[in-house]
C-alpha cells in the first residue's frame, strides 16, 4: 500500500518538474533581451531558482 502512494507522489510531481523548468528557461531567455538590467536579473532568477528548488 505504502508503495502505491510513493508512485502516486511521484508521477504527480512531473509537472511541477516540468513547468518549474520552463520558468528557469524563460528566466535564462530573459537574458538575452535588449534592455541592460535584464542581462543581470534573468541568470539571477534563474539560479535562485535552481538554488530553491
Amino acid at each position: 500500500m505504502m508503495l502505491n502512494a510513493a508512485v502516486l507522489v511521484k508521477y504527480s510531481m512531473i509537472p511541477f518538474f516540468v513547468i518549474g523548468g520552463f520558468i528557469l528557461l524563460v528566466c535564462f531567455l530573459f537574458t538575452f533581451i535588449p534592455v541592460p538590467f535584464m542581462i543581470f536579473v534573468g541568470p539571477t532568477i534563474a539560479i535562485m531558482g535552481m538554488i530553491t528548488g
